[in-house]
């Protein structure tokens, strides 16, 4: 079970389990934490969230991820995605790590290919209990890091400041992006990932078609909304030179 929008992939790796993926529709105001408890069964195995949420950037803090928890039945798994946390407001976002020390139904995942820059080398790790990791050991060798991978990972490792460093900075520039969006008349959430979501619902596909045709690539995710990528400012700022000639509004009433 997942919330919806999230990682368009979710659905697609639980099917490749032999599970079944659920999807639970977002609230006005973001995941609706309450209706996937409400949505559990006893089929039901794992709950997995996003957080930050890709690509609403939703931020979800400590006491909601607990609430959540505290929601679940004994036998349901709390899968935790963290991809993005190093791009979120470090105050803001659940501290999972310390739920899953007194948890053992928490698991969390981690990646190395957002704010490390590693994406390719597919080096990740993942924290649960004893219970979670051993059935999934034995399968391990056919999923090893590469030599490369776990190098570039140490190395990146020893370079933790300057990450650091570079994720405030590509912070900084998404939220100068979501403010000129803003500006123009979009409706853009606050965001915790490296990337921007425009919610323009039926209105997405044209939007994405208006930047691409200004030679700027945005992914538009089931009619819902835009996800727009932070890069370089020189980039950010044709992002919001595009974007200034379009109207988000539907009956063309934006300032």
């Amino acid at each position: 079970m997942h919330t919806a929008p999230s990682f368009a992939m979710y659905p697609l790796l639980i099917r490749n389990t032999g599970a079944t993926a659920v999807a639970v529709p977002d609230g006005p105001d973001g995941s609706d934490l309450a209706g996937v408890a409400k949505a559990v069964t006893d089929d039901t195995r794992v709950v997995v969230l996003c957080n930050p949420d890709n690509p609403t950037g939703e931020v979800l803090g400590t006491a909601a991820v607990q609430q959540l928890l505290d929601d679940l039945p004994p036998h349901v798994l709390l899968l935790v995605d963290e991809a993005y946390r190093e791009f979120a407001d470090p105050d803001a976002v659940a501290d999972v790590l310390g739920l899953a020390a007194h948890d053992d139904r928490v698991v969390v995942v981690r990646t190395f290919s957002k704010s490390h820059g590693l994406l390719g080398l597919r080096v990740g790790y993942l924290v649960a209990a004893e219970r979670v990791t051993a059935p999934i050991r034995p399968s391990t060798p056919f999923y090893r890091v590469p030599t490369l991978g776990q190098a570039a990972a140490l190395a990146a490792m020893d370079a933790e400041d300057r990450m650091r460093e570079q994720c405030r900075a590509v912070a900084a520039e998404r939220d100068r992006v979501r403010d000129g969006l803003l500006a123009l008349g979009f409706d853009v959430p606050p965001s915790g990932g490296n990337f921007v979501w425009v919610r323009l619902g039926g209105r997405s596909r044209a939007f994405v078609e208006h930047l691409a045709a200004a030679g700027i690539a945005v992914r538009d995710q089931d009619g819902l909304g835009v996800r727009v990528s932070t890069g370089l400012p020189p980039a950010n700022d044709a992002v919001l030179a595009a974007a200034a000639g379009f109207d988000p509004a539907p009956d063309g009433t934006a300032p």
